[in-house]
């Protein structure tokens, strides 16, 4: 026989709300004594359910179940995504007057206890019955505590909502975290014995940090001070950071080269007590190199003014030097075949220089015509110029020197007594 029921699950509502002007159901308890005509029974009440209830079939999704047209009071649709049933009702005396009504899925039992597990955990209870008494009074003492523990309770309780977020934000981590503790987990032995093996050494390493913590504020003073370098060092090493790549290759090509850097630095180690003694034992002398260093040191700015005023002729002595460079092996050719009368030319220039003043001018009537002086005319044609000269200049004036003695020589007669 059927029971009453004054809260209906969502797939009875439906069904109930057809019939419940029609029949109201009692449960058995208490109302022995009524005749059998006052229920229903379960053939009658199938046959009900029956005629309410029509299973049509299933939808992919809610969406298209109420896409559905033409639907009668009854239709019974599945959405598979959810599992959800939904009957179509059509009461006048509701708003809407009619709309899809969602069941209940389909509940998994498995979970459940048994009658046979309900009747164990009773027997559980009732054996231990002994304990109550005790632990009422346990429980009677403790309760002037739990308005103080209630308070607590619902000032903590604010960062619930905090902690379910923040846990099921990280839920999905659950497995990957798991997963990283299981394979490590077979290093546990050997982490505890270092840390058993080491704890030791605590009180030390206590004492060390205690005895250092008086340096800490200049520590963070320091550190604060130099923070705001910071971001120009991380934009300077972010910079040059293209470079790594290339840094890496260059120190990887003459890594090579260490084995052997290696084996000359310790060949010639045997002489690094030796250059000691060396540095050493001129040392005395280093205060004396400083002096005189120091005394040097006023010329600096006049010399570095020198260098500095004539470096813009720099590049034009190196254009003059680079054009006539291609001329060197030819002068040179041509000084080395002359050089055999350097010694001869530079006597009779000497000799002519010496005794000019004990010859007369030759006569105008002689060839050629002499100059009003002997000593002007070797003037006249050795005289070399001091400035902007070149080799050719320097050959050049060698052959017109030579060509001068001749002719001064043809000009020149005998001593005379000097009439």
């Amino acid at each position: 026989m059927a029971t009453k029921r004054e809260n209906d699950t969502p797939q009875t509502s439906a069904m109930f709300k057809q019939i419940k002007s029609e029949t109201v159901l009692y449960t058995k308890i208490g109302i022995d004594n009524l005749l059998d005509t006052d229920f229903y029974t379960k053939t009658q009440i199938d046959g009900m359910v029956g005629s309410v209830y029509r299973i049509k079939g299933s939808k992919a999704n809610y969406a298209a179940i109420v896409a559905i047209t033409g639907q009668k009071p009854g239709d019974v649709w599945n959405a598979k995504d959810t599992g959800m049933n939904y009957v179509w009702v059509e009461n006048e005396e509701e708003s809407p007057s009619a709309y899809w009504d969602a069941f209940a899925p389909s509940i998994d039992t498995s979970n459940y206890y048994t009658k046979s597990e309900i009747s164990g955990a009773i027997n559980k209870v009732t054996g231990s019955s002994a304990d109550w008494d005790a632990a009422y009074s346990t429980i009677s003492d403790s309760s002037a505590n739990w308005n103080d523990a209630y308070s607590e309770f619902i000032l903590s309780s604010g960062i619930w909502n905090d902690t379910y977020v923040t846990v099921r934000d990280t839920s999905a981590s659950w497995d990957s975290a798991y997963d990283t503790v299981n394979n490590f987990s077979a290093n546990w032995d050997a982490a505890y014995s270092t840390v058993n093996n080491s704890s030791a050494s605590w009180d030390s390493a206590y004492s060390t940090v205690n005895n250092s913590s008086a340096d800490w504020d200049s520590v963070y003073s320091n550190v604060n001070n130099f923070s705001g370098n910071w971001v120009s060092t991380y934009n300077t090493v972010n910079d040059f950071s293209a470079s790594w790549d290339s840094a890496y290759s260059t120190v990887n090509n003459s890594s090579g080269n260490w084995d052997s850097t290696y084996n000359t630095v310790s060949d010639t180690s045997g002489n690094w007590d030796a250059a000691y003694s060396t540095v050493y034992n001129t040392s005395a002398s280093w205060d004396a190199a400083l002096s005189a260093v120091s005394a040097g040191s006023g010329s600096w700015d006049s010399t570095y003014s020198t260098v500095y005023g004539t470096s813009g002729s720099w590049n034009s002595v190196y254009t003059a030097v680079s054009n006539t460079s291609g001329v060197w092996n030819t002068a040179s050719s041509a000084v080395s075949a002359g050089s055999g009368d350097w010694n001869t030319a530079y006597q009779t220039v000497r000799n002519i220089n010496d005794n000019v003043g004990t010859y007369a001018v030759r006569p105008a009537s002689t060839s050629g015509s002499a100059p009003a002086s002997a000593q002007a005319l070797v003037g006249g044609f050795t005289q070399f110029p001091t400035t902007n000269y070149t080799i050719e200049d320097l050959v050049a004036h060698y052959n017109r020197t030579l060509k001068a003695l001749e002719k001064i020589i043809s000009y020149l007669p005998g001593p005379s007594n000097n009439t």
